[in-house]
């Protein structure tokens, strides 16, 4: 009886072209998945940062210094109404810091314990304790889902 190893026959060749095909569409189906899943990933990423930075901007304007002519000087916190009450945000975290940087020490920090998947918005603003002494300060906010 003579064999022919050379040639695999009808079946083992369909066979091979059908794996060829499976391979293809799961390379294609994993790239495609890569792609999207890279563009949620960044576009969340960037709404929380767009979301840390205008609610530490918010808090900046509440926390504002007014004169006795009733004019708001935003940036320019009035210590008294630093961290009165901690904000919240539906389907966030947040964790609030408050930093002298001239004393070089936290004023107030409030929120919760922050998660590895925390994006991080600084503010700078300044300090007003009375009429001649400003300091320099930050507003840290600390952001992630949950």
């Amino acid at each position: 009886m003579k064999c022919n190893l050379g040639q695999m026959g009808p079946i083992g060749e369909d066979l091979v072209s059908l794996v060829v095909m499976v391979l293809a569409i799961a390379t294609l189906l994993i790239a495609l998945n890569t792609i999207y899943t890279s563009y949620v990933v960044r576009n969340a990423e960037l709404d929380m940062y767009r979301t840390a930075w205008i609610t530490a901007d918010k808090l900046s304007t509440e926390w504002a210094h007014t004169d006795s002519s009733n004019v708001t000087h935003s940036r320019l916190l009035d210590p008294d109404k630093i961290c009165k009450n901690c904000p919240s945000l539906p389907g966030y975290g947040l964790n609030l810091t408050v930093i002298d940087l001239r004393e070089k020490k936290r004023l107030c920090s409030c929120g919760s314990s922050f998660s590895n998947e925390t994006k991080i918005a600084r503010i700078p603003v300044a300090l007003r304790f009375d009429y001649t002494s400003v300091h320099p300060g930050v507003i840290e906010l600390r952001i992630w889902r949950r």
